[in-house]
């Protein structure tokens, strides 16, 4: 702290605020440990196994809907934004079904042409 003080009375701002910044951030990570950051967290969000392009396009339209709703609150962009909201819920929900089912032939299917490899699949 000594060194800061020196730096204020040399002018030298620029010095300051980086050790200033950097003794912070040794204290909070003393403090609190270093904090794990997920840098895909977007793709998180969207990375399952049903969620095809379809659901991609209308997940697209439906933020535009409710974006624009939210900066202009009309009746008529109101009736826009449910729409799309029911549109993109429908849409998830059917790729959703549509994925389990593939799903289900594909394991029902290999439970009778390969058992050890539906008891691989089963366990992960």
């Amino acid at each position: 702290m000594d060194h800061l003080t020196v730096n204020v009375n040399n002018g030298q701002v620029e010095n300051l605020v980086q050790d200033f910044s950097q003794i912070l951030t040794s204290a909070a990570t003393d403090v609190f440990g270093k904090v794990k950051r997920n840098v895909d967290f977007k793709n998180k969000l969207t990375n399952k196994a049903w969620f095809n392009e379809e659901c991609q396009s209308v997940k697209k339209e439906f933020k535009i809907k409710r974006n624009f709703f939210n900066r202009n609150k009309t009746d008529a962009n109101k009736m826009a934004f449910v729409r799309a909201c029911t549109k993109y819920n429908k849409t998830k929900k059917k790729a959703k079904f549509k994925y389990k089912s593939t799903e289900g032939h594909k394991l029902s299917k290999l439970a009778k042409s390969n058992p050890r490899k539906f008891w691989k699949i089963l366990k992960k």
